[in-house]
């Protein structure tokens, strides 16, 4: 059984880069939403990685080569804190990448980077256009078959790796769990439900109180 050994990563690793002017704060809300409910479904397998914006760098000994995707999902890797991704360190890349289409980055991913990710054995590889201004359809999806990327066909796109189907909605990306027949929630729905939930123990408090009252 093979060890990856841990080490201090290389001072001349930056470990994080600047957001593009690009990515205004509508894309970033909606970036944040798929990261928040992916980190909290896979909360309870310590081997999971879920990153946002991070680092991730393929080529030992040249801090220049590097992808920054939006979001990643890494299996079977060790439970520690990074700041960064090391494919050597590792021994693999990120089975699933997410990234929302941008000026810039819609045209960078269907040409230069998708190569890159397939010869590095991404398994999945999805672009969403929030607001449909780059990608028809606004959601796209690759499977690594061999050394090549094949497209995914349908309507909701099932991902083998994270085990739950995408789902576009209106201008969200909607994750999906098809053994709970349910949508994983975002922060502003949790939050709704926690205040929902609140009122409801504040009324039965309420009547709780009465009743009291009432056989007193």
């Amino acid at each position: 059984m093979t060890q990856i050994i841990s080490r201090e990563p290389p001072r001349e690793y930056p470990e994080k880069e600047a957001f593009s002017i690009a990515e205004n704060d509508f894309v970033v809300s909606r970036m944040v939403d798929v990261f928040c409910a992916l980190r909290s479904f896979f909360r309870a397998i310590p081997s999971v990685l879920v990153g946002f914006k991070q680092l991730v760098y393929y080529a030992e000994r040249d801090y220049m080569v590097f992808f920054t995707p939006d979001i990643f999902v890494a299996r079977d890797v060790p439970p520690k804190k990074r700041f960064a991704f090391y494919t050597w360190e590792e021994g693999k890349a990120p089975d699933a990448l997410i990234n929302f289409a941008t000026a810039d980055f819609a045209r960078d991913d269907f040409g230069y980077y998708r190569e890159v990710f397939a010869n590095l054995g991404v398994r999945e590889y999805f672009i969403f256009d929030p607001l449909g201004e780059y990608l028809n359809p606004r959601l796209c999806g690759y499977r690594l078959v061999g050394d090549e990327y094949a497209p995914m066909n349908g309507g909701p796109l099932f991902s083998e790796v994270l085990g739950l189907e995408l789902r576009v909605e209106q201008e969200r990306l909607r994750l999906y769990d098809p053994q709970r027949g349910a949508y994983l929630l975002y922060p502003d729905e949790l939050q709704a439900e926690a205040e929902q939930l609140e009122q409801e123990n504040a009324r039965l408090r309420a009547e709780f109180a009465r009743l009291r009252g009432e056989n007193t």
